[in-house]
């Protein structure tokens, strides 16, 4: 459930933490598989070990975190979601966490999004908030509600969306996305901003997310009813380490 929050925070947050504002807001939209199509890419997460671990176990992407909004009428609330984005920042780093989640643009397909928009030093932030009720939040003076196109955050050539140049886009969903189609790979992390961690390279983080994944497909092994039927008929695996390694080619 929402919390209320009755006091504003003293001290000034970044752009990507402040809570969304009536003045920021831009309008509500429904994410198209047509959008899918023209925009392409992926959607991304970044997360440490531990939460890789419980994501892999519960089998979705959780709402592991908060995000605040501001109403005109109702001071702050404070909501559960989990934030996502279509940039991928491998390139400079991943200052968000180690396990870099990828999921097909697709997954978004369905979802109703408010649309907030900011400045931040020279660049452009855009934040698409999963927003499901059909009642508007926030008004305008002419109208109560307006529907947005969302692909006028984005440029267009030849048919094709893309990111505008230096545009932030992050998306914050309020639904838990399932594991059907997904991968993680580790990428280099070399700041922490959430302080949860130090920093890790590629490699390091590579052998993390082993750990974690080999972990998990031991307790998928030891659930599967072949496998135990196996271990009845061959009593000699019982406690044994069973590596994944594929097996060398001749």
């Amino acid at each position: 459930m929402p919390k209320v929050a009755t006091k504003k925070s003293a001290a000034k947050l970044p752009s990507y933490q402040e809570p969304f504002d009536q003045e920021d807001f831009r309008g509500y939209f429904r994410w198209t598989g047509s959008l899918s199509d023209r925009l392409g890419g992926f959607l991304y997460h970044a997360c440490h070990e531990e939460e890789l671990d419980e994501i892999l176990n519960v089998g979705e992407l959780l709402l592991r975190s908060k995000w605040q909004l501001r109403l005109p009428e109702h001071g702050m609330w404070t909501v559960p979601g989990v934030w996502c984005g279509l940039n991928n920042f491998n390139v400079n780093g991943n200052y968000y966490g180690p396990c870099l989640m990828r999921f097909p643009i697709s997954v978004l397909v369905g979802r109703h999004f408010m649309v907030f928009r900011r400045e931040d030093e020279d660049r452009n932030r855009y934040f698409f908030v999963q927003y499901e009720s059909g009642i508007p939040i926030y008004s305008f003076e002419n109208k109560s509600w307006r529907v947005v196109n969302p692909e006028s955050y984005f440029s267009s050539l030849k048919k094709k969306l893309y990111r505008k140049n230096k545009a932030i886009y992050d998306i914050v969903l309020t639904a838990p996305v399932p594991l059907a189609d997904y991968m993680v790979t580790g990428v280099d992390h070399p700041r922490c901003i959430s302080g949860k961690c130090g920093r890790s390279n590629s490699a390091e983080s590579t052998k993390m997310i082993r750990r974690v994944g080999l972990k998990y497909a031991q307790l998928l092994m030891t659930g599967c009813t072949k496998f135990q039927s196996l271990l009845d008929h061959l009593p000699c695996l019982e406690g044994q380490k069973i590596t994944l390694e594929r097996p060398e080619e001749e």
